[in-house]
């Protein structure tokens, strides 16, 4: 957890990842592959699919960023998964984060929020 990473006073910084499928939000997989230190929250929502991995110096990331990944779907999944966002995102080169926000919430504390 980010809380042990912390302590450990070995890891600085840890990285988000998200399940790359289309039961993954467009906020997950607009922030996966995110590097943060470890004194920030990550922000999140309810009913969040993603883990964090700690950084560790020298190690390399191998696996795909979630907007890389949703690239390489077929048309009919990337509308599934982008709704409302998906002519944007295809015709007009949007971005992931174009479609979301982050919100300090009272209770999760920071929270991905879909436009």
């Amino acid at each position: 957890t980010r809380r042990q990473y912390k302590e450990s006073g070995l890891v600085t910084e840890y990285q988000r990842h998200a399940a790359p499928n289309e039961l993954t939000c467009i906020g997950c997989l607009a922030l996966d592959g995110k590097i943060v230190s470890v004194k920030e929250e990550i922000e999140s929502h309810p009913n969040c699919r993603c883990y964090i991995t700690p950084v560790i110096a020298g190690a390399t990331n191998e696996t795909l960023a979630g907007e890389d990944w949703l690239n390489e779907q077929t048309a009919e999944k990337q509308k599934e998964i982008l709704g409302k966002h998906y002519e944007d995102f295809t015709s007009n080169g949007g971005k992931l984060t174009d479609y979301i926000e982050i919100k300090q919430d009272k209770t999760w504390g920071p929270t991905i929020i879909i436009k």
